[in-house]
């Protein structure tokens, strides 16, 4: 595979999708706009806690796509190597198709307690458990998905990365070190397998979803003052907007596997 790519991605071969955290906000996006590039035969496994609202997101890709699109609503904050192989294999199987490309993409995730700085946040189990859903179920099933789809042509993985992962935000602790370290085991991973993987860290920006009012009522006073004014001066991101912005990432692919691209990096 060439450092840099005709395109990331092909929309005309049969593939198989994989979108974490697909039930709301922006891996609801995500879900339904690949959906409608995606050529016939090609087949989507949703994921995420929420199963009615992922049936709404199934009837919703239903209305515009013919993609086949199937729903698991599992608990990402308990990461298990061997359940995820296995509950791909089992999906992969149950359609009796080969698929000529397999993407993955990663989009679950939470803030955390981003109320605490870093002296103030002294709880194992609470670090623990942030990590468990953030960081660990991202390892096991990324592994799982390169055993099951380890003899398919066309391999791509999408981390949905943030600003975070490069910069430090007070009292954000957990979710720039969990954000730094998914972006780094993705550059380790387009290293290992840079002739077989497409790997994109990409970071939608600032965006109108569900986090928003978590980061307004919790934040500490000066992070909280810098988004307060970013949605008074419309400078929040439409779920829509991004998703657009990064189908234009893939099909330019002017990235190298690995980097990490931000929405408002034009040269992408």
């Amino acid at each position: 595979m060439s450092e840099y790519m005709h395109s990331a991605i092909n929309w005309q071969i049969p593939t198989f999708l994989i979108v974490t955290g697909a039930s709301r906000g922006l891996g609801l996006t995500i879900a339904i706009e690949f959906c409608k590039k995606l050529c016939e035969g090609s087949r989507a496994l949703l994921l995420a806690r929420d199963k009615t609202k992922l049936i709404m997101t199934q009837e919703m890709i239903s209305k515009c796509s013919t993609v086949k699109c199937e729903i698991v609503a599992i608990d990402l904050a308990l990461p298990d190597s061997p359940s995820y192989e296995h509950l791909l294999t089992k999906h992969v199987q149950q359609t009796g198709s080969s698929y000529r490309q397999a993407l993955l993409i990663h989009n679950a995730g939470t803030l955390g307690d981003i109320s605490k700085t870093v002296m103030n946040s002294t709880s194992a189990s609470e670090i623990k458990a942030y990590f468990d859903l953030n960081l660990h179920s991202v390892m096991f099933l990324t592994s799982a998905f390169l055993k099951v789809f380890e003899l398919t042509e066309r391999k791509l993985i999408i981390n949905i990365s943030s600003l975070a992962a490069l910069q430090p935000f007070k009292g954000w602790n957990l979710y720039c070190t969990g954000k730094a370290a998914r972006e780094m085991y993705f550059k380790v991973l387009a290293e290992e397998e840079k002739n077989s993987v497409i790997v994109l860290n990409y970071a939608p920006g600032p965006l109108l979803t569900d986090m928003l009012p978590q980061i307004l009522q919790q934040a500490l006073p000066e992070i909280r003052q810098q988004f307060h004014e970013a949605q008074s001066q419309n400078q929040l991101l439409t779920c829509d907007y991004t998703v657009q912005r990064l189908i234009g990432v893939l099909e330019r692919a002017r990235f190298k596997s690995g980097d990490h691209v931000d929405v408002f990096d034009m040269n992408y």
